[in-house]
């Protein structure tokens, strides 16, 4: 067996203390006929998590490799995974966040086969989410479920015809490093500012292809307080502020493939628009600057429900209280 390894496994981190280890754990559980090395970075994290992070370190040395910062740099505008990922030494980047957790022991070799039978940039499997309510953990693993095949996939499947694009978690990546630098060279600022999770899959899919594998193997933890989706459910500017560098991103993503998916990505860049204008969670202040920024991109339908009904507070009240009297009926 080589020493160099072939699979880089990326792993950001920032206040898990409750869930790194287990996710530590899932990654030294993989059996490969192949070598592999855990790129664990934590980004000064205060709950504990940079001490766990720095145990497992000592105890495995040869195949974990810590970088522990003492002052966090997300604050600083700098992104986790492409700060970890350019030490990468593998062929292949497999991804997983300090709050999620693999599943199955089989799961790299697996990955790692069917990239090169099929020949294809990228591949991600059917996975299970735990959703965190109060005191309750609630299970789903039909969100991520996309049927019993194995299924090799293109842009204009990840990227549907009204716009919805394929969601999957990082935790089920498994993808050529080579085809991620070559938007870095293509394109830098778009790497460097645009390279969102939808963005990755897109990318690879559009310079090779996809391979669904429908096999459970990972699990997405979901609406804990540290979370990313915790944080779009109970900040509304960060959610509007993402949608928004989401919004630029696909713009950016259609200039760079030459426009070939402009009909898709138009209805995407609307519904993402539409999704925080129909928010009456947020500020209507921020909304209205929101629109003003972006309304050159907002359709004609969507303008006049914006213009009569959601920047209206009365009508929008009467609707809905219309809508609960007829359920009652």
């Amino acid at each position: 067996m080589s020493t160099t390894p072939l699979v880089s496994i990326c792993c950001q981190t920032y206040n898990h203390i409750d869930y790194i280890a287990e996710t530590l754990d899932s990654f030294l559980m993989q059996k490969t006929d192949f070598e592999f090395e855990i790129l664990l970075r934590d980004d000064a994290s205060t709950d504990g998590t940079t001490e766990i992070c720095h145990r497992y370190a000592n105890k495995y040395p040869n195949k974990i490799k810590l970088l522990a910062y003492t002052e966090n740099q997300w604050q600083r505008g700098i992104s986790p995974f492409r700060d970890n990922v350019k030490r990468a030494q593998g062929k292949y980047i497999a991804m997983c966040e300090g709050d999620d957790y693999w599943t199955d022991s089989d799961k790299l070799q697996i990955q790692v086969d069917l990239i090169e039978k099929h020949n294809v940039g990228i591949s991600f499997h059917a996975a299970e989410i735990l959703s965190y309510n109060k005191d309750k953990i609630n299970s789903d693993k039909s969100t991520f479920f996309y049927g019993d095949d194995i299924k090799v996939l293109s842009v204009t499947d990840i990227i549907d015809a009204n716009g919805k694009t394929l969601n999957t978690p990082l935790a089920s990546f498994v993808l050529k490093k080579e085809i991620l630098d070559q938007l870095k060279s293509k394109d830098l600022e778009f790497y460097s500012n645009n390279l969102q999770h939808s963005f990755i899959i897109l990318w690879m899919t559009y310079c090779s292809k996809a391979l669904y594998v429908p096999r459970f193997m990972s699990v997405y933890r979901k609406s804990h307080v540290e979370s990313w989706t915790y944080k779009m459910k109970s900040d509304f500017t960060f959610k509007k502020d993402y949608s928004l560098k989401t919004i630029k991103s696909y713009t950016k993503f259609d200039k760079i493939t030459e426009f070939e998916f402009s009909s898709k990505i138009k209805k995407s860049i609307d519904k993402r628009i539409f999704s925080i204008l129909k928010n009456i969670n947020i500020p209507l202040k921020e909304r209205n600057d929101f629109f003003k920024e972006l309304k050159d991109q907002v359709n004609f339908k969507n303008r006049v429900l914006w213009f009569f009904i959601f920047k209206r507070k009365n009508v929008l009240q009467f609707i809905n209280w219309l809508f609960k009297s007829y359920r009652q009926l």
